[in-house]
């Protein structure tokens, strides 16, 4: 798979630098300590609480009235602020004049120096607690840092919990398969022979089981048949090279360095508390956490991250030495299987008030997360009160996605990237611009908005409220006028925004077709990933036109195999549209030339099912096909193409 970029990579992003404004609280009147010191000078008097007896020091006083008089002030400080210190009542406070009668102001022994020393007995109650504290802990074996680790344990026992039940579960679920599948088998076998079952007077239970003991028993054809079926076993069992991926400190901090990912998730939060005072909160695919701790601290009730790489233990000792373990609970697996072994989300079906994520991938839709959002929005979201309130239901965030496209005009990338080959150190490199996947790959890199020959266009809108899991496979025309003359279409350029929007906003199922996140003033927040934007982690997605690959095999109509896709002519002998064989020829287009077309998305299809680790990986593939048309300004088609790239 292609891991997100490294952050070194990203634009220097320039922020505001900020000065801390003075605080009036932190300014000291000048002439306190003048006083204060002149104080210090007079022979200060401590009077016993029981007698005229006066002491040089309060220290010498204290300890006379408790060895004396069996009275201890800081003790008795202590008791009162541990059980608390009974007030006037509100009716006592409401009476005329009350706060006025200085019975209540006046101390019993004129001028005490003791009133004035209230800070340091407080001071000397709060030590002798600590120590006490302290001393009961050590006596009892217990530390704060170990009542923490008990904290930590008991946790990981209710994770240890968790998947022993998941994997119970998924065991019971591939035994059920196993007998269904060889009944399935024995059954054929004996329509075709009449004969009774192999093995005599034994259930298929019994038989898996007896199977189970001696592996020989199973023949190949049996378990590629297992291995071919359409069983749906947790990705947390066994090896998987996309979740692994997420286990590494790198990517995670590339997109926490991401700040214009991470600033508008932070933003949005923080700036619209009220949305998430009190609420229970479902964060997809967590990761380090950031977005739960964010959501914790506008003041989420509860807050349930979800990830199935090994990062989720990070997430889990962050929150607790940032004090958050009772507010944020993490849990490791699919979002998909989770509710089957975890007790703790099971009982959150449609009672999520926010579900919060950071699903998005190269063009938007790779590594095809979003279908996890989407089965946890189905399963755990809040549904509206009524039909005729939707804005009642649960929130998304982000609320929206666009998906954009540009027409590109770069020569200088071509000439870094494919004049390169044509000689290396006196040799010709040629057939490495000729391979097949030297076009077929979609290439994340930053585009200049210099090279977009014109203006971009919104393909698509996700709107995360009501979107389908059917909507992630589409089809989506475009039209474009070039702004420019441009020696030739050299490729296209992919990219999206993300919208915050708060309700009811948040419930729009399109957004304006001009809309842009770089430059969005309504509510919320938004950004854009696009060439015009601060640059991100993302980047864009180029679509190079294959120029170079020779196109043999046409159908005769003029269709011919151009990378992967079909270039198509348009009459016998017109080299400049690609029929016939040969390169697909760049041609010069004057400003005005439309471009017409369609961009289709689809997953990559999966040719292999006998090794499910693979067969992951293809369901995260994308693949993208362009269809265009170029008309020239006499509103003839002077070219025709179709290509299919394959972001993975």
């Amino acid at each position: 798979m292609q891991d997100r970029i490294d952050g070194s990579k990203l634009r220097d992003n320039v922020s505001d630098s900020t000065s801390d404004d003075g605080n009036p609280d932190d300014l000291v009147d000048e002439g306190w300590e003048s006083e204060e010191g002149a104080e210090d000078t007079e022979d200060l008097q401590y009077t016993c609480l029981f007698s005229d007896d006066n002491f040089p020091s309060l220290q010498q006083m204290l300890e006379h009235d408790s060895t004396v008089n069996g009275f201890d002030l800081v003790a008795e400080v202590r008791r009162m602020a541990r059980n608390g210190v009974k007030t006037p009542s509100d009716a006592d406070l409401q009476k005329d004049g009350f706060l006025e009668n200085e019975e209540y102001l006046r101390p019993v022994i004129e001028d005490d120096v003791v009133l004035v020393s209230v800070d340091e007995i407080l001071n000397q109650a709060a030590a002798l607690d600590a120590s006490q504290g302290n001393g009961e802990l050590q006596q009892n074996g217990t530390t704060a840092s170990t009542a923490e680790a008990r904290i930590e344990d008991k946790q990981k026992i209710a994770d240890l919990e968790e998947q022993l039940a998941r994997l119970q579960s998924e065991f019971k679920s591939y035994k059920e398969m196993a007998v269904r599948t060889l009944d399935k088998r024995w059954t054929a076998s004996n329509q075709e022979s009449n004969e009774i079952s192999p093995v005599v007077g034994t259930s298929s239970s019994t038989a898996l089981d007896s199977a189970t003991n001696h592996p020989s028993t199973f023949a190949s054809d049996d378990l590629n048949t297992l291995n071919e079926s359409n069983l749906q076993l947790d990705q947390n069992t066994g090896p998987d090279s996309y979740f692994d991926s997420y286990s590494h400190h790198t990517i995670h901090e590339t997109m926490l360095k991401d700040t214009v990912r991470t600033n508008a998730y932070h933003h949005f939060i923080h700036g619209h508390k009220s949305l998430f005072i009190n609420k229970t909160v479902l964060d997809v695919g967590c990761g380090t956490g950031i977005l739960s701790f964010f959501c914790a601290r506008a003041g989420a009730k509860e807050v349930h991250a979800v990830d199935n790489s090994s990062i989720i233990q990070r997430a889990r000792e962050i929150a607790r030495v940032n004090h958050l373990s009772d507010i944020v609970q993490t849990h490791r697996g699919q979002i998909e299987h989770l509710h089957y072994s975890t007790p703790a989300l099971n009982q959150l079906w449609g009672k999520i008030d926010i579900l919060v994520s950071e699903w998005m991938g190269y063009a938007l839709l790779y590594e095809a997360m979003l279908d996890s959002v989407i089965t946890a929005r189905d399963l755990y979201l809040r549904p509206a009160s009524s039909p005729s309130t939707p804005d009642t239901a649960g929130l998304m965030v982000p609320s929206h996605c666009t998906l954009h496209l540009a027409p590109v005009h770069d020569p200088d990338y071509l000439s870094e990237t494919q004049s390169f080959w044509y000689e290396v150190y006196n040799l010709n490199y040629t057939p490495m611009v000729q391979s097949a996947d030297f076009h077929t790959d979609a290439v994340v890199r930053d585009v200049s908005p210099s090279t977009l020959c014109a203006p971009s266009i919104l393909l698509k809108t996700f709107a995360l409220q009501t979107i389908t899991h059917a909507d992630l496979e589409f089809r989506a025309p475009f039209s474009f006028q070039l702004s420019e003359d441009i020696e030739s279409l050299d490729g296209f350029c992919l990219w999206f925004d993300a919208f915050f929007l708060p309700p009811p906003a948040n419930m729009r199922r399109e957004l304006p077709r001009d809309v842009d996140g770089a430059k969005w003033k309504g509510p919320g927040v938004a950004f854009s990933t696009g060439p015009k934007g601060e640059l991100t982690h993302w980047q864009m997605v180029w679509l190079g036109i294959d120029r170079v690959t020779e196109r043999v095999g046409g159908t005769g109509k003029g269709d011919e195999t151009v990378g992967g896709g079909v270039a198509k002519g348009t009459g016998a002998g017109d080299e400049t549209t690609g029929r016939g064989k040969g390169k697909m020829p760049p041609r010069r287009l004057e400003e005005g030339t439309m471009i017409e077309g369609t961009v289709s998305y689809s997953k990559r299809k999966e040719k292999r099912l006998d090794e499910r680790q693979e067969r992951e990986a293809k369901r995260r593939e994308l693949e993208i096909l362009v269809e265009w048309s170029v008309i020239g300004t006499n509103e003839e088609v002077v070219e025709r193409g179709s290509q299919m790239w394959l972001m993975r």
